[in-house]
């Protein structure tokens, strides 16, 4: 069975519920599958080099986490920037962020710092990687997330979104955002098929080259998807 062309978010929501309750995978070897496809990928595109990675407190930022750690495996140099209170996390990002919190990774508590401070904490890196909301967000950002973002978007770094750009609307099929701010990719690594917005002119150029990657879920997944 081939994957569908897109899956929206309520398909995503379908798909990870699925592999969870009907076939038995845990939610955290769920993320672990999409973190590591989404490090492969990185890796792929560049030699060993050097990375921020931005995180939210959803699964999204939890993917993000633990890109973080296999980076640090692979040698590069990493810092997590972590834009929400643990208490906000959900229980697959707080379980990543405590093994995170063990190794040498710096991870900077960033959600209270000025813009300015932000500034300076995501300087001199060659990838800014964007893990703060993914596919289950409506835009637009709000504050201080939007002007984190914004900032990134200024960088000289290159820019890597984790499913999907922070601020983009999953579902749209406009071809002009009116969303406010998004976080403008060089590259998207999206799991298990792309999403609407990518099928837009404006969606694509704001996710840069897309590259879709599998987390470990069988394919009879698909099939059992509602419309």
């Amino acid at each position: 069975m081939l994957p569908p062309p897109i899956l929206t978010r309520d398909q995503v929501r379908q798909f990870d519920q699925i592999a969870i309750e009907r076939f038995g995978i845990h939610s955290l070897v769920l993320m672990e599958n999409a973190a590591r496809a989404a490090t492969d990928i990185l890796c792929q595109k560049t030699a060993k080099s050097s990375s921020v990675i931005l995180c939210g407190p959803g699964n999204n930022g939890g993917d993000g986490l633990v890109m973080a750690r296999h980076l640090h495996l692979r040698g590069w140099s990493c810092k997590v920037i972590l834009l929400a209170e643990r208490e906000q996390m959900t229980p697959d990002a707080r379980s990543n962020f405590e093994i995170l919190c063990k190794t040498r990774v710096p991870v900077v508590a960033g959600l209270s710092i000025s813009t300015e401070a932000f500034r300076q904490q995501i300087g001199g890196f060659d990838w800014i990687i964007d893990a703060v909301v993914g596919t289950g967000a409506k835009p637009p950002l709000r504050s201080p997330h939007r002007e984190f973002i914004q900032m990134a978007n200024l960088q000289k770094a290159k820019r890597m979104a984790i499913d999907i750009p922070s601020g983009l609307e999953c579902d749209s099929k406009l071809e002009k955002q009116e969303n406010g701010v998004v976080f403008n990719a060089d590259l998207t690594v999206t799991f298990v098929a792309p999403k609407p917005v990518m099928q837009t002119t404006t969606g694509s150029s704001l996710c840069g080259e897309t590259k879709v990657v599998d987390i470990g879920a069988p394919q009879e997944v698909f099939g059992l998807l509602s419309e």
